[in-house]
């Protein structure tokens, strides 16, 4: 790989990525892969997130799409949402695989360090998956009214 750093069929020239005057840094030259996004975290924890968003998305196509402005508006909020999601992915697929991701069983045995202090696995998954999932309820809850109420 020449002196450019390829990522997403866009070719970045080392240059960009350094302040004026100063060397790129050899991990650029070299076209090593960047460290990893969230390492303190298990893949199953994203994979969940991106269920729960899936599912409000099934939510909103199976009781709000009566009209085609609703439709519409439901086919938007899924393309947003498929887009928003698919960073975060595409940034797992382009980091360091030489360090394996902690799995969930020792992510809910050891907890996490955060900023504020430690958390217990459980407690962090709760913080993670807290919000997605009310939402699921709440829409899906609001969905059956919505159904029974028309």
């Amino acid at each position: 790989m020449s002196r450019w750093l390829t990522a997403c069929s866009i070719a970045i020239p080392p240059s960009w990525l350094t302040p004026p005057g100063k060397q790129p840094a050899a991990a650029v030259v070299a076209g090593q892969l960047p460290t990893p996004a969230a390492p303190d975290f298990p893949a199953a924890l994203g994979w969940s997130i991106i269920g729960l968003y899936a599912a409000i998305m099934l939510d909103f196509t199976l009781f709000f799409t009566g009209s085609a402005s609703a439709a519409f508006m439901v086919g938007v909020s899924i393309a947003y949402v498929v887009v928003y999601l698919s960073v975060p992915v595409a940034f797992m697929r382009i980091e360091r695989t030489d360090q394996p991701r902690i799995s969930l069983g020792r992510f809910l045995k050891e907890g996490v360090d955060t900023w504020t202090g430690h958390l217990s696995g459980r407690e962090a998954i709760a913080q993670v998956l807290l919000i997605p999932a009310v939402l699921t309820i709440a829409i899906f809850l609001i969905g059956i009214a919505w159904q029974v109420a028309r």
